[in-house]
């Protein structure tokens, strides 16, 4: 009897998933015949609006030429009829020179009243400079009102596309469960290469950019404007779509393991640029001893305790997002459900490692997240100062450095001050020796010179 209820059993179940694969299938055709009936509707609507634009080209066309025939028809008339003049007045410029050589009185009377009468003193004569042909004038009026009705129309398209929904109705599909051991999850990995555009200057890829390192020394990297000029993060070259699963081993540095839509900024070290803290990235802070979500600048302090290999599985379509601790076994540390509307891309962020990395905690990770990168100002340093590591250590010497004059240099006490402003939000940190240091923040109108 138990054998034939696990029968059963089974059977129902085999029938549910029958059932669901029909209903997916039905689902599928569904979506197919909508598209294809929305763009043959499209097809035929744009096909509509592009003969009656043909239309109005050709109509535009017969009309620029009606008003050319019409202008040239009557420059012909005026061109004849100067011509015409002109032959008459050769002809009786030339019955005058002939008549001046007459010494019969008699006959130049006769001769000279008959070619009153006649041509070309029989006909009224016309200015030349009255004669007008327009030349651009009736044409400028159609360009003009083209151009106008061009810009109407653009500024019109844009408008009604922008109400275009830019997802269709919602057809129900049932999603696939997401996978339970490595194994099943290694079906859908996916191959993933660091862009170099990307990178901060004082991150090291390696391993044809699979790999990253954070570097105090930086790098030479060329300008670019994807990259991030301020916080240590880098994002991958390829775009992650469908169902897509890879894995991040790391140690030694605190860590952020992300996705981000290609949008996210890139310049300064805002909210809008650091991985987590706004709405185009969702990332896990790791640490030896925390672990933490971030999304749009809101913190989920997570109980699992940290992994040095973390697998990250995303369900575009299906908009899930799940993080994993990788060892013998899949534990699941934080699951995320929401609408991806950009394609997305993996991201690293790398914070500046602790006296010991394994003491780190979320205090000074929350401290290190407005870390800013400043450099000392030579035109402030005392003449016992040197400048060094591009202006970001300072040591004092017996000897007199040859500064040029500058009304902002200190030239009694021996201080510096950075060339970089310190606004909203700011951490940086100072390691020093010696015998006595004093840290600072002061403002811009402190004095500078004498004691």
């Amino acid at each position: 009897s138990e054998l034939k209820e696990k029968q059963m059993r089974s059977q129902q179940r085999i029938q549910e998933k029958q059932k669901k694969v029909q209903e997916l299938k039905q689902a599928v055709n569904t979506i197919k015949l909508s598209a294809q009936t929305a763009v043959e509707d499209s097809e035929r609507i744009f096909t509509e609006l592009i003969s009656s634009m043909e239309k109005k080209r050709s109509e535009v066309t017969e009309l620029i030429r009606a008003q050319e025939k019409a202008e040239l028809s009557r420059a012909e008339r005026l061109l004849e009829q100067l011509e015409q003049e002109i032959a008459d007045l050769q002809r009786r410029l030339t019955e005058l020179e002939q008549l001046s050589h007459t010494h019969d009185h008699i006959q130049f009377l006769q001769a000279l009243g008959s070619g009153r009468r006649s041509p070309p003193w029989g006909r009224p004569d016309f200015e030349t400079s009255s004669i007008s042909v327009h030349q651009h004038l009736s044409f400028d009026g159609v360009r003009n009102s083209l151009s106008d009705l061009k810009k109407r129309l653009e500024e019109f398209c844009e408008e009604e596309f922008n109400k275009i929904p830019p997802h269709a109705a919602a057809v129900q599909i049932f999603s696939l469960p997401e996978p339970q051991s490595r194994e099943e999850f290694l079906k859908y990995f996916c191959y993933l290469t660091l862009d170099p555009n990307t990178a901060h200057r004082h991150l090291i890829l390696s391993e044809k950019n699979r790999a990253v390192i954070y570097s105090v020394r930086e790098q030479q990297y060329s300008d670019h404007p994807e990259r991030f000029d301020t916080l240590c993060q880098v994002l991958s070259k390829e775009s992650v779509c469908g169902r897509c699963y890879w894995e991040v081993e790391w140690s030694g540095f605190v860590l952020s393991i992300s996705v981000s839509y290609k949008d996210i900024s890139r310049k300064g070290r805002g909210d809008e640029c650091v991985f987590g803290l706004n709405n185009q990235s969702w990332c896990l802070w790791c640490s030896s001893s925390s672990l933490s979500f971030y999304h749009n600048n809101i913190r989920t302090d997570l109980r699992a305790p940290s992994s040095s290999r973390i697998g990250v599985y995303v369900d575009h379509s299906a908009g899930t997002l799940s993080f994993y601790s990788v060892s013998d076994t899949m534990k699941l540390l934080h699951r995320v459900h929401t609408t991806f509307t950009q394609p997305l891309y993996a991201g690293f962020g790398f914070y500046w490692r602790s006296d010991s990395v394994h003491s780190f905690d979320t205090s000074s990770q929350e401290k290190k997240k407005n870390f800013c990168y400043l450099t000392l100002d030579p035109n402030t340093a005392h003449r016992h100062l040197i400048l060094s590591e591009k202006n970001r250590a300072v040591t004092a010497s017996k000897k007199v450095q040859t500064y040029v004059d500058h009304p902002e240099r200190f030239d009694y006490w021996p201080q510096v001050l950075c060339k970089e402003s310190v606004c909203g939000r700011c951490y940086w940190e100072v390691e020093w020796s010696g015998v006595r240091v004093d840290i600072s923040v002061s403002y811009k109108d402190i004095s500078r010179k004498g004691r």
